[in-house]
């Protein structure tokens, strides 16, 4: 048998390894070193080797590679130091909200179990707001019935104290009888309004920036929704006591209904701002004037006005009389600027779901913000509700 020995001798030209591009007097091409070897393997997944005979890349592929390489570790590099900010705005929300619910008397108006919902804002300069909620449930019928009966200071005067009211605060006449009646057990049926006595009234601010509030036989209300033929305006108990009680004032103030009784005694004189009807009612009603124009010329959806009575716990058909029942078309705005009036902290709106529905600012505005929400259990049995911005 004969052997036959080939020899086979082949010049490879020089090309580039990754782009196959040949050698030119702007992309010149050089061998690859150890350093581009590592990058072309973590980011192509190619098993390269000095060595090969093929082993040229041109300057271009090197230069995409390292922007690359170098844009990837930029990326990676940002994204652990925003989960670390993330995670620290985390706790310093945790801190804000323990020092809101220890520096107020909120842990006083809930029982045992029942949830406290904090929203914090934070802006970019690191500035924050708090906001708690609370659902205070209310008292079984036969607790009120017992309290309304035995206690002896049903029908005591608001205080007008020296400690509570400036010396330019006006005398608050004390609060009509026909306020101080328990709601009659009828959701079924439709609710009589009543009519009350006219008399003296006032105005209230809780801080300098926030809007007027209207003091009535000696009850406060706040969240003023202007209608065609009257403005509503509710209890600012409503969700501390579940007050129902929505008073009905004329477009002029000079005629107030009731749908129903207050399920609480009067509020005690605080220390807010206190003013007499005819100094900032021509104030008050351009404002209610400026919004109703506002929600018509918008055109807020009635379904935001159907959300805004059922998160208030008013049932509009349930004390609507007969001048009013053309008065449908009309839009609801919020005297606070939101769905939801103050009541000694502020509130968002929830549906029936318990689902937080905040919304923008600006009144007869109807887009909302969008809120992510997480619950974050502390190990001091309490369960922090940390709403952030998206």
């Amino acid at each position: 048998m004969t052997n036959v020995t080939v020899v086979f001798e082949y010049e490879e030209p020089e090309y580039c390894r990754l782009c196959l591009s040949k050698e030119t007097e702007q992309n010149g091409l050089s061998m690859i070193q150890s350093d581009t070897i590592g990058i072309i393997r973590e980011l192509l997944q190619i098993q390269l080797d000095k060595t090969d005979s093929d082993a040229f890349i041109c300057a271009t592929c090197v230069e995409s590679l390292e922007e690359f390489h170098s844009y990837r570790t930029r990326c990676r590099r940002n994204n652990v130091a925003l989960q670390k900010k993330a995670e620290e705005r985390k706790q310093q929300q945790i801190e804000l909200a323990k020092s809101a619910i220890a520096n107020t008397n909120v842990l006083d108006q809930v029982k045992d179990g029942e949830p406290i919902r904090v929203v914090i804002r934070m802006n970019a300069e690191g500035k924050a707001s708090v906001r708690l909620q609370v659902h205070s449930k209310p008292q079984p019928k036969e607790e009120k019935k017992n309290a309304s009966t035995d206690s002896p200071e049903a029908n005591v005067e608001p205080s007008t104290s020296a400690a509570s009211t400036s010396k330019a605060t006006p005398n608050i006449p004390p609060a009509s009888k026909t306020h101080v009646t328990e709601k009659p057990n009828s959701a079924a049926l439709p609710q009589k309004l009543i009519r009350l006595p006219i008399q003296p009234f006032y105005f209230y601010k809780a801080t300098s920036s926030s809007s007027y509030g209207l003091i009535y036989g000696g009850y406060r209300y706040s969240a003023s929704v202007p209608r065609k033929q009257r403005i509503y305006w509710m209890c600012e108990q409503r969700r501390t006591h579940s007050c129902p009680a929505v008073l009905l004032a004329s477009k002029s103030y000079t005629e107030f209904l009731l749908n129903c009784g207050h399920n609480h005694d009067p509020p005690q004189v605080r220390g807010q701002q206190i003013f007499k009807a005819a100094d900032v009612l021509p104030v008050v009603m351009n404002s209610e004037r400026a919004r109703e124009e506002c929600a018509q010329n918008t055109g807020i959806s009635n379904v935001w006005r159907r959300t805004y009575t059922k998160s208030s716990g008013v049932k509009e058909e349930e004390y609507t009389s007969e001048e009013d029942e053309d008065d449908d078309d009309g839009e609801y705005s919020s005297g606070d600027g939101s769905a939801e009036g103050v009541v000694n902290i502020k509130e968002d709106i929830d549906d029936q779901n318990g689902q937080t529905k905040p919304t923008t600012s600006v009144p007869g505005t109807s887009s909302t913000v969008a809120i992510k929400k997480e619950q974050v259990d502390d190990g001091d049995d309490c369960m922090y509700i940390i709403a952030e911005l998206s």
